[in-house]
């Protein structure tokens, strides 16, 4: 089984590396070994609390980094997370494939607030993705803030968007085509969290025809029941890189 999915990669030109099943911050070293910059531009898309903020500053205490959250509770105390650094900029943005305002989904549990509805999943994360309410937020494309803010590359694109991936791709096709992105690193699902998100292969094979490679999937969670993988992050690397 394990030949048969690795040969099906392949056939669509990713690798996909299985065997490491480290923590977050160990994947944070998978991210420094990959980056050649000492002064990365970090695009931390899905901010949340602003603990990623915390996090990328420990691993590159020279980065610039533009976080984004749409939940205004979650964006304040991004914001006061941010206050204490230097060179980070919070933004109260969902980042999508089109700019104007789209229906935003309010859970119990806010860290997996989303622009798709929860779906029962028979797994834990069903006890804190509840819906509460619906709320609209303002959206733009990867695209026109790269253009906005005259952003040259971007090091490190960091996504935890809860099932929301492949809208933020879409709205980055130029940004994509031009290989101004050097490394994704991306949160993945295995099994649908919520209704009519992505999955992994639809992301690699997205990924992949703009010619990035699939380093290695980390952090990885599973159904107790029976085991089945339920999401993970996943990085991502330009092909002409290595």
């Amino acid at each position: 089984m394990k030949t048969f999915v690795k040969n099906l990669f392949e056939r669509f030109g990713l690798v996909i590396n299985l065997k490491r099943n480290l923590g977050y911050l160990d994947s944070f070293k998978i991210l420094n070994s990959l980056n050649k910059n000492q002064n990365p531009v970090i695009f931390d898309i899905g901010a949340c609390d602003g603990s990623s903020i915390q996090d990328f500053k420990l691993s590159f205490p020279n980065s610039h980094i533009y976080s984004f959250e749409p939940f205004s509770a979650s964006f304040k105390n991004a914001e006061n997370i941010a206050s204490c650094y230097s060179n980070v900029n919070v933004y109260q943005l969902a980042l999508s494939n089109t700019n104007g305002q789209k229906d935003f989904f309010v859970n119990k549990s806010k860290a997996t607030n989303s622009l798709f509805k929860p779906k029962i999943t028979s797994s834990f994360i069903d006890d804190h993705a509840v819906l509460e309410e619906c709320i609209e937020v303002p959206t733009i494309t990867l695209d026109s803030f790269v253009k906005e803010h005259s952003i040259e590359n971007i090091d490190i694109l960091k996504l935890d968007v809860q099932g929301g991936e492949l809208m933020v791709f879409e709205g980055a096709k130029e940004t994509l085509q031009n290989k101004k992105i050097n490394i994704v690193y991306t949160e993945v699902w295995l099994l649908e969290g919520y209704e009519g998100q992505p999955l992994y292969h639809d992301i690699a094979a997205l990924l992949s025809t703009y010619g990035y490679h699939s380093f290695g999937i980390y952090n990885m969670h599973y159904r107790k029941n029976d085991g089945h993988f339920l999401w993970g992050d996943a990085i991502f690397y330009k092909m002409d890189d290595k």
